[in-house]
């Protein structure tokens, strides 16, 4: 069992949309899926409600992390981890086998992320080894002068913490990603499920390193 721990203290910045579609995307390689929701806002029990009848990923909301790995009969464990600094995202980071960071370009979302830094340092003084941890720039337009300063950013950060890198996978800004989360589950056209199983392949990588 890998368990992969979606993390960012900055709202907005597309962590839930991610790993249902993260979640999704191991279903569809005939993978037992369990997504949890750690979340208080708990968006992914509300795509659950809609969704039980077109997506075989398990959903469960989780009141509290425990700081080991979890116990489950599924290949892969997702959580949606809260969205701020304390104690529930330090237990996610050691229970964790890695960790995926989507961050968007902004000051106000590398600041955010830079916080959750320390979460990761705390996390690693308990782990036997580092996290693995991938920064994903996310909701990406190519041309844009802010992706290239969000891409030295997340360079930057991964410095301050061990184990960390910057994906080989630049999520794109695409509407269809939010709206596959507004309806009942469909599955991705080729072209929308590309990247999404690039980063999950990044991610077993990781582990496995």
């Amino acid at each position: 069992m890998t368990t992969i721990a979606v993390m960012n203290f900055k709202g907005g910045v597309g962590k839930t949309t991610l790993a249902v579609l993260v979640a999704n995307a191991f279903v569809d390689r005939n993978k037992r899926v369990l997504l949890c929701d750690c979340d208080p806002q708990q968006s992914v029990v509300a795509w659950a409600g809609w969704s039980k009848e077109t997506s075989k990923v398990e959903v469960v909301k989780i009141d509290r992390i425990r700081p080991r790995k979890p116990s489950s009969t599924h290949d892969i464990v997702v959580m949606d981890c809260p969205p701020r600094y304390g104690e529930q995202c330090i237990a996610a980071a050691i229970a964790a086998d890695v960790a995926i960071v989507p961050v968007c370009a902004g000051p106000l979302d590398v600041d955010a992320t830079a916080f959750l830094i320390e979460t990761l340092k705390a996390a690693n003084e308990t782990r036997k080894s580092p996290l693995p941890v991938i920064f994903v720039p996310n909701k990406v337009q190519p041309r844009l002068r802010l992706t290239n300063v969000l891409m030295k950013a997340l360079n930057g950060l991964t410095k301050r913490v061990d184990n960390a890198r910057v994906s080989k996978v630049s999520m794109p800004l695409r509407t269809a990603y939010v709206e596959a989360l507004m309806n009942a589950w469909t599955p991705l056209s080729a072209d929308l499920a590309r990247p999404i199983n690039d980063l999950c392949d990044e991610a077993l990588a990781a582990v496995e390193k």
